[in-house]
């Protein structure tokens, strides 16, 4: 009985390091005009199916593990701003050394005003996608050149390209 005691409470312990090995951790913080914004509810979905929600603390902090090859679709969200969403891609991934892979970012959201409407369009603010050659998790310079030009097109066309 010791025994498989024993070897329950090792499987508790070895199984969660396991895990932790084989994903890769995004932690993020939401920020309203500079200033740590806490109640930000951030969801994270895989496909249309959510996998995860968190609500921000006072330090505005989130964090979420993401598994090899697969895309998700990180919405943060709170009453009296506008939404956004950014998409991590963890393709390419799997296979790689087992030391999870980190990667920070930070979220501005806007207050919601007929100005900041105006000016928001329906497409995720940021694309972050695995850098082989690098070793590292980054924002795709090319799908923020386009957003920053306005080039809706531009940009699902960058979409597509990348998820090949």
């Amino acid at each position: 009985m010791k025994k498989l005691s024993l070897i329950i409470i090792s499987l508790l312990f070895i199984v969660p390091l396991t895990y932790a090995q084989t994903s890769h951790l995004f932690i993020g913080k939401v920020f309203d005009n500079g200033n740590k914004l806490e109640g930000a509810e951030v969801s994270v979905y895989r496909g249309n199916k959510k996998v995860s929600k968190y609500v921000t603390k006072g330090n505005g902090k989130f964090l979420f593990f993401a598994i090899p090859e697969v895309e998700y679709v990180i919405e943060v969200a709170k009453e009296g701003y506008l939404a956004k969403r950014i998409i991590v891609d963890t393709d390419n991934t799997y296979g790689l050394d087992r030391k999870p892979k980190k990667f920070k970012f930070d979220l501005e959201l806007d207050r919601d005003s007929k100005k900041n409407r105006e000016k928001a369009i329906d497409l995720p603010v940021a694309y972050i996608k695995y850098n082989a050659e690098n070793n590292a998790y980054q924002h795709s310079l090319k799908y923020a050149q386009s957003l920053e030009l306005g080039h809706e097109e531009t940009i699902r066309n960058v979409l597509a390209e990348l998820e090949k």
